[in-house]
């Protein structure tokens, strides 16, 4: 990297990226845009989502969760649970589901698991807890879609 780049530089390594931000280099997680699944991925589960969409759990997204989310590693059944019959459905600005579970006895009080539309199908994007003081203060300003 020179001394002056112009615009984003990305090195990349195994873990970090660093970023050129407000002319200081941030050192961050994994910056990297988010691939769209293909329908060449391969499924590792699949279900019935609450708006009767066949919801897709890929391979390579489960090992997101499992590589950033250590703690869902066992709960693959209660992420397709919320996929079919969540509790609270939002919608943020770009149009991804945000599917909201209520837990009781574990790790925390919710559970999220974010979703993209593509075709006749939903694919998960990620998953993960959240408390109720955190969930109030995101999902403050998404669109709340009614449930039937």
């Amino acid at each position: 990297m020179g001394s002056n780049p112009t615009g984003p530089a990305h090195l990349y390594n195994s873990t970090f990226v660093c970023c050129r931000r407000d002319e200081r280099l941030i050192r961050e997680k994994s910056c990297q845009p988010y691939r769209m699944t293909s329908e060449n991925d391969q499924i590792e589960a699949s279900t019935s989502s609450f708006d009767k969409m066949r919801f897709i759990v890929t391979r390579r997204r489960w090992f997101h969760i499992l590589d950033r989310h250590v703690e869902l590693r066992d709960m693959m059944e209660v992420v397709l649970s919320t996929a079919s019959v969540p509790d609270e459905v939002f919608i943020d600005q770009r149009g991804t589901l945000h599917l909201v579970k209520s837990l009781q006895g574990t790790v925390s009080d919710f559970l999220v698991v974010i979703a993209r539309k593509r075709n006749s199908k939903t694919y998960l994007v990620t998953a993960y807890y959240i408390n109720s003081k955190r969930k109030e203060r995101r999902y403050r300003k998404f669109k709340k879609l009614t449930l039937s």
